[in-house]
């Protein structure tokens, strides 16, 4: 076990070295703010927390996971965004992905966005300079948008000005607002007819087709309930099999997360990011393509590890929230009440996979940070 870590984590190391890290922000904890004084002499932002606030300016690109995001310096380059909440007033110079439950964009995107939630509010203020692409419960997107714009949505709100073409799907009747101008195409599939206020100005007529709310098609549910049952029971097996032949190990690494889960969840995100750039770094290499399938395989296994204590991880870190204590020992129990309640919270729509996802970062950044003190013999 001792070797395969320090295996783990010499591989880890080369990974970040591989990658120009040192002009990059790491920042984690339970409320993170980035101002003018952090960032001095740095290109890129990586960071999770609670909250997350990114109060200054940013050269380069800022990759961030947290409960509440708020953007509200400018982002030179690309912004990537996690988080329960996320409110990005900055303009950003790059693309822009963002995921969340309650979701509010006010500043312009010089690229193309990526947005998907539960609730997402586009501003009038907001200009995309190239392609809009919306999934969501209820979406208001106004504002003006160069490239085509595609909305996947339950309830979808249209207003503002696009230029190039608009699909969109709803389960409701597409609301276009008065002064809204589309200069391309204009598509929509839905149950009702879309609602065209007065004013509105369509350079050609909307292409409507009527989608049944529900439709008779096969119903994939059971067998995707199958799926997740046996997802449930292999992560149970896989966890009891490793806290049977490893315990120490297994706790060790539960007891990481538990201390500073934040800062796991941070470690855990920048290792996600990098260490693909890291394989393609080396795939462009004659040397280094062995080692890049060596890596790569490492970082499957990686991977494939965290998802399986998921469970053990989320149990006893529910366990010290009822007893009040983080003392407590990592049991079987822990491990088949935490996957199955981590099955059910993935469930809940939008928020649930975000809640999987954070708590995925924080069990990977733990197992590296285990790897990492066991071959420093910490």
């Amino acid at each position: 076990m001792k070797k395969l870590t320090i295996i783990i984590a010499v591989v880890v190391v080369g990974a970040l070295a591989a990658t120009p890290l040192y002009a990059a922000v790491f920042r984690a904890g339970e409320s993170v703010a980035i101002n003018a004084s952090d960032v001095q002499g740095s290109n890129d932002v990586y960071s999770a927390g609670g909250s997350v606030s990114i109060l200054s300016a940013i050269s380069g690109d800022a990759v961030l996971a947290g409960g509440t995001i708020i953007v509200s310096g400018n982002v030179a380059n690309d912004l990537v965004t996690v988080g329960g909440s996320v409110v990005v007033s900055g303009n950003v110079g790059g693309d822009a992905r963002i995921a969340g439950g309650s979701l509010v964009v006010e500043g312009d995107i010089a690229e193309d966005m990526l947005i998907g939630g539960g609730d997402i509010n586009i501003s009038n203020a907001v200009a995309v300079g190239g392609d809009l692409y919306v999934a969501g419960g209820a979406v208001n997107v106004r504002g003006t948008v160069t490239g085509e714009t595609k909305i996947r949505a339950g309830q979808v709100t249209l207003g503002g000005n696009f230029t190039g073409p608009v699909d969109i799907v709803s389960d409701e009747a597409v609301v276009i607002e008065r002064e809204t101008i589309v200069q391309g195409s204009i598509k929509i599939r839905s149950p009702k007819e879309p609602i065209v206020n007065d004013g509105a100005s369509l350079a050609s007529n909307i292409s409507y087709e009527k989608i049944e709310r529900v439709e008779k098609r096969f119903n994939p549910f059971p067998f995707l309930g199958a799926l997740v049952f046996l997802k449930v029971v292999a992560m149970i097996i896989v966890s009891l099999l490793l806290l049977w032949i490893f315990p120490r190990a297994t706790r060790k690494v539960v007891r990481v997360g538990l201390g500073d889960f934040w800062r796991s969840a941070l470690i855990g995100l920048i290792v996600g990011v990098v260490t693909p750039i890291a394989l393609v770094l080396l795939a462009i290499s004659v040397v280094g393509i062995w080692a890049g399938i060596i890596l790569g395989l490492l970082f499957v296994v990686l991977v494939m590890l965290s998802a399986a204590l998921s469970g053990i991880f989320f149990g006893t870190w529910l366990d010290t929230l009822h007893k009040k204590t983080k003392d407590i020992v990592p049991s079987w129990i822990h491990v088949v009440l935490g996957s199955i309640l981590l099955a059910i919270v993935s469930f809940v729509p939008f928020v649930g996979g975000i809640i999987v996802f954070i708590i995925f970062l924080g069990i990977f950044g733990a197992v590296v940070k285990t790897a990492y003190f066991t071959a420093r013999g910490n």
